[in-house]
């Protein structure tokens, strides 16, 4: 089972927080250099042209079964998030750190490829 996650190629920022996902969603990445759980899913990064809701780094990842969106992911902590909830597979709990970068008016909607 994989998990995609989708980050806009055009929002300023969003290199370093594709690079910042990379290192946090590599085997062992993180503080904590211990091989990735069986249990946990594989995450596919997707690069995907402008969701027209730019305010910063804007991605996009499937929380339980409907597209949640996500802008202003600006520092390290924001793509720590991400990368945990990605990690989960988008069940659980929106970690606090990013509900207030949640775009509701977005949400559910398809992808722009």
């Amino acid at each position: 089972m994989s998990v995609d996650l989708y980050v806009c190629r055009e929002c300023k920022g969003s290199s370093s927080l594709l690079s910042r996902l990379e290192d946090r969603l590599a085997v062992g990445g993180g503080q904590q250099r211990e091989l990735a759980h069986p249990d946990q899913p594989e995450v596919v990064v997707h690069v995907v042209k402008c969701q027209d809701i730019c305010k910063g780094a804007v991605a996009g990842l499937e929380v339980h079964g409907r597209l949640t969106w996500f802008r202003r992911l600006r520092g390290p902590k924001a793509a720590k998030a991400l990368a945990k909830l990605a990690r989960r597979g988008g069940v659980g709990p929106i970690p606090e750190r990013l509900a207030s970068h949640r775009v509701s008016e977005r949400d559910g909607r398809q992808v722009r490829r």
